[in-house]
């Protein structure tokens, strides 16, 4: 079955990022898998600068939290009404949102941390680069939004 417009599609943490190879299955209304896209892709060792975490040897937060979530249609499903939220993608091209970066992170350096604000229909409306632990600048945030579009999230009301 072809994509079309009453497909929904589930990209699912790692498996989604510019470089790594994206999987991308196509479910029916009932929750079937129909169809299953994937592409050959490059590693992001050596693609993209990653962020340094500023307090590797910190210990991780005992209140840090991750919020399970999917991806359809371009939007953040499945966070039971949360708006604002910390995030960050890892090396791998694993988006992780939740609270506490250092913690959402595992200590280690990630390719985007920040903050996300989030509509009731979850759609992304705005990314920021504000993170204690990482401290990204301005130059460095500005790829977000690509790493946002390449893991199938609509930025364009961002």
């Amino acid at each position: 079955m072809a994509a079309g417009a009453d497909s929904k599609y589930i990209y699912r943490g790692k498996d989604v990022s510019p470089n790594l190879e994206v999987k991308v299955n196509v479910v029916d209304d009932a929750g079937n898998v129909v169809d299953t896209y994937s592409n050959a892709a490059k590693t992001v060792e050596g693609t993209r600068k990653t962020i340094t975490n500023k307090f590797p040897d910190e210990a991780l937060p005992p209140n840090g939290k991750v919020v399970d979530y999917y991806i359809e249609n371009g939007k953040i499903k499945g966070i039971n009404g949360l708006n604002e939220v910390d995030f960050v993608i890892t090396k791998d091209g694993q988006l992780i949102i939740g609270n506490k970066h250092h913690y959402l992170g595992q200590g280690q350096d990630v390719m985007a941390p920040g903050q996300l604000k989030i509509n009731g229909q979850g759609q992304i409306k705005r990314i920021d680069n504000l993170s204690g632990h990482y401290r990204p600048t301005v130059q460095e945030a500005m790829s977000y939004e690509d790493l946002f579009k390449n893991l199938g999230l609509d930025t364009d009301k961002t």
